[in-house]
């Protein structure tokens, strides 16, 4: 089984959960989604090509354990270039979805992620699953 079913079976079990079926309640009637991993796994996008920015402008600035604030802060400096994403990261070398955000570079058309690149976690393999903010 590769990541991307990983990450799947990951969310489907969390939509369970956070939805209540595994423990005695019902979701509420007449919302689209369950939860967050419900409308991940309905309207996300799974990325797998991934640029490294190691010493680039994009890296720069980052800090560790600041995802959001580095993406979200990046996709502002640069709207026409880079589309910030929230969802799930597995990194390939630890194989756990974890909560995250990256950018989309347009120009490259690949994730880029200075976040766990700044702290050396990164590779070719690793995947991503969540909603690109336009």
């Amino acid at each position: 089984m590769g990541e991307s079913d990983d990450i799947t079976q990951y969310l489907q079990l969390m939509s369970e959960l956070f939805s209540g079926h595994t423990m005695g309640f019902k979701s509420k009637d007449g919302y689209r989604y369950r939860c967050v991993p419900d409308l991940l796994l309905k309207e996300g996008v799974l990325f797998k090509d991934i640029r490294d920015p190691t010493g680039s402008n994009e890296q720069s600035a980052c800090k560790a354990k600041a995802c959001y604030l580095n993406c979200f802060t990046l996709a502002a400096e640069e709207p026409d270039r880079y589309i910030y994403c929230e969802g799930y990261g597995v990194l390939a070398a630890l194989g756990i979805p974890l909560p995250h955000a990256w950018v989309y570079d347009k120009t490259d058309k690949a994730v880029v992620d200075p976040t766990w690149t700044a702290v050396g976690n990164t590779g070719p393999d690793d995947i991503y699953l969540g909603i690109p903010f336009r």
